[in-house]
């Protein structure tokens, strides 16, 4: 009678032990599938995005009146690839133009030149190919990082988390100056009444 008891106390054991390992494997499998899925992934985003690092000499940006536009499609030649954020600029008139001075960045509203506010600049660097300006708003310290996004005058604005946007003068995230918004198709404001 013991040895029967044995023989199934083994045989238990020993199916109980199978059934664990079969369930590591499959557990190991599946973790190494999705490491390769996640490979593919970040090999295919590597193939459709490409950074290229264009220089940027802040003082390319100075006593210049920046404009916001809209990335529209990245897959098209460069003069249909941007344009005027028509809505922000004719409909709701709440789109800032900024201007850089050695002291200042001011902001003016896009429809109303008279609404406008400038920050006195803390400090104006240069990072590699980001051009870092500091600024108080509110006697809180936010910078402002802006990169060159093409060959032209087009720019990436990025701002710290701790701005407090401006009620009719919101900043965009890409801005060009006024001679290379003319090289884009621009879908301008027609004949709004706004």
């Amino acid at each position: 009678m013991k040895e029967i008891v044995y023989i199934i106390f083994t045989i238990i054991v020993f199916i109980s032990c199978k059934q664990t390992i079969q369930q590591e494997v499959v557990k190991v499998e599946k973790e190494e599938a999705k490491v390769e899925k996640e490979i593919k992934i970040e090999e295919k985003q590597d193939e459709v995005v490409v950074e290229v690092e264009r220089d940027l000499n802040y003082k390319e940006l100075l006593n210049k009146n920046m404009i916001g536009i809209l990335a529209i499609d990245q897959k098209e030649e460069l003069s249909k690839k941007y344009s005027l954020d028509v809505s922000s600029a004719c409909y709701s008139c709440d789109m800032a133009n900024l201007t850089f001075t050695d002291k200042k960045i001011v902001l003016e509203n896009v429809c109303e030149s008279s609404a406008k506010i400038s920050f006195t600049i803390d400090n104006m660097r240069q990072e590699g190919n980001i051009c870092k300006i500091s600024f108080k708003q509110q006697e809180e310290l936010v910078i402002m990082s802006i990169s060159k996004l093409e060959d032209i005058s087009v720019y990436s604005i990025q701002l710290s988390n701790n701005f407090k946007q401006i009620d009719d003068l919101y900043i965009k995230s890409i801005y060009t100056n006024k001679e290379t918004l003319k090289t884009f198709e621009i879908h301008d404001c027609g004949e709004f009444e706004g």
